[in-house]
């Protein structure tokens, strides 16, 4: 049984699925993938197109929502994510010039869309980022 449950697996694989991790919001969590820039789809004319960085996951992941916390929703399959550094402008211009290129980002938590400047369903407070690996 087991040797078909791994071959089964192996299939998935081949065929292109991934099995997705499961992460829960308001926790810390390390990402892995390529540094992308993505235009702000915000209504208002002076947001709209602003860029905003953001992470293409090597592998998608799934994220439950939290109990506890009301703004929270499961997301299945997420494999962008938009990196939120706050006031940090020096942070936020490396990472537009980082475009394309491989990234791990320690997030001190992810959190749910909530607003309109908030591109993707889910976002990562940045907490390190190392380009490069």
């Amino acid at each position: 049984m087991i040797k078909k449950l791994i071959a089964f697996v192996l299939m998935l694989q081949i065929a292109g699925f991934s099995i997705a991790a499961s992460l829960t919001y308001n926790q810390p969590v390390t990402l892995k993938g390529k540094i992308v820039i993505l235009k702000s789809a915000h209504p208002s004319p002076a947001f709209k197109g602003e860029k905003q960085p953001a992470i293409l996951l090597n592998t998608p992941i799934n994220v439950k929502a939290d109990p506890k916390d009301d703004t929270t929703e499961t997301e299945k399959n997420v494999s962008l994510i938009q990196l939120s550094a706050g006031v940090q402008d020096k942070l936020y211009e490396q990472l537009k010039r980082a475009n394309g290129k491989p990234a791990t980002i320690r997030c001190s938590d992810l959190f749910h869309s909530f607003t309109a400047h908030h591109t993707t369903k889910v976002l990562c407070t940045i907490n390190k980022v190392q380009l490069g690996k």
